[in-house]
C-alpha cells in the first residue's frame, strides 16, 4: 500500500483529502500513474481538449493494469476539474486497488461513475488479497447471461444485492479457464457475440435486487420489475457521441 497520487518533495501527497488521511492503494498500480510526472501530462492534454470541446464528456477505460490506473486516472481528474465535470470510467478484468478508507472514498464521489466489467471466472478481479476491495459497479459477464451489481458489494437497505455467494473463489477451481477469460480478446468476443444474440440478457438496463425471486433462482439472480426506474446507472453516465476519451 501507498498513499494515493503523487508523492511531493516534501513528503506530501496533493490529492489525498485531509478528511480522508488514510486512504491507500496498491502502489504499483499507483506509481504507473503518478511517478515521473505522467498524470499531469495526462491532464494537460485533457485540459488542452476540453478547452477546445467543453460540451464533451470525459471518460477513462483500460483492461487489466490499465483498468486499474484508468480508475486512479478517473478520481485524480475528479479533484482537478472539480464537481461540475462528470467522470465515466468502464473497464474490463481490473484487479482489486485499494483499502476501505479508499473505497468509501470513492463511492463517495457524486461526479464519478465507475463500471467494471467481469469476464466469468477471470482471474485478476479477484486479486490482489483480500486487503484490497474494489470500487464501482461490478458487471459480471457470465455465459448465460451479464448481470450489474451495486457498488460490488450491494446494499441490504436499498434491496440491492452484491456479487453471488462464491463469486471470490471461483476462479481458484475453475483452471486454466481463470487466466484464459482475462485476455482482452475473450472480452471483445463476449460483448460482440452476445450483443447479437439477446441484448435483453447481455445488457443489463438495472441492477440485481436481493428479495426478487420469482423464478426459482436465487434472490441474486432476479432482474429487478422493468418498470422500477429508481435503480440505474447515476444520471450524466450513459455513452454517448460527444465525449473525449482517456485509455491506459
Amino acid at each position: 500500500f501507498k498513499s494515493f497520487g503523487p508523492e511531493l518533495a516534501n513528503g506530501t501527497h496533493p490529492l489525498v483529502p485531509p478528511s480522508n488521511p488514510n486512504i491507500e492503494v496498491h502502489a504499483g498500480f499507483n506509481n504507473a500513474v503518478f511517478r515521473q510526472g505522467l498524470y499531469y501530462q495526462v491532464l494537460s492534454a485533457v485540459t488542452a481538449v476540453l478547452d477546445k470541446h467543453p460540451h464533451y464528456q470525459l471518460l477513462t477505460a483500460g483492461h487489466s493494469l490499465g483498468a486499474a490506473d484508468s480508475i486512479l486516472t478517473a478520481v485524480a481528474l475528479s479533484q482537478s476539474f472539480g464537481p461540475d465535470r462528470n467522470i465515466l470510467c468502464i473497464n474490463f478484468g481490473c484487479p482489486r486497488i485499494g483499502n476501505r478508507a479508499w473505497r468509501d472514498y470513492v463511492n463517495a464521489l457524486s461526479n464519478v461513475g465507475i463500471w467494471r466489467f467481469v469476464n466469468s471466472v477471470d482471474i485478476v478481479p479477484r486479486l490482489p488479497d483480500a486487503r484490497f476491495v474494489h470500487v464501482g459497479h461490478t458487471v459480471q459477464m457470465s455465459q448465460k447471461h451479464c448481470r450489474a451489481y451495486w457498488f460490488h458489494y450491494g446494499d441490504a437497505d436499498r434491496g440491492l444485492a452484491g456479487v453471488p455467494p462464491g463469486w471470490e473463489i471461483a476462479p481458484f477451481i475453475i483452471i486454466p479457464y481463470n487466466g484464459v477469460d482475462h485476455m482482452i480478446v475473450r472480452y471483445v468476443i463476449y460483448l460482440e457475440d452476445g450483443a447479437s444474440m439477446d441484448r435483453r440478457r447481455f445488457f443489463p438496463s438495472s441492477f440485481r435486487r436481493i428479495d426478487d425471486d420469482d423464478d426459482g433462482l436465487p434472490a441474486d439472480d432476479d432482474f429487478p420489475p422493468s418498470d422500477d426506474d429508481t435503480i440505474g446507472p447515476p444520471a450524466g453516465y450513459y455513452l454517448d457521441d460527444t465525449m473525449y476519451a482517456t485509455t491506459l
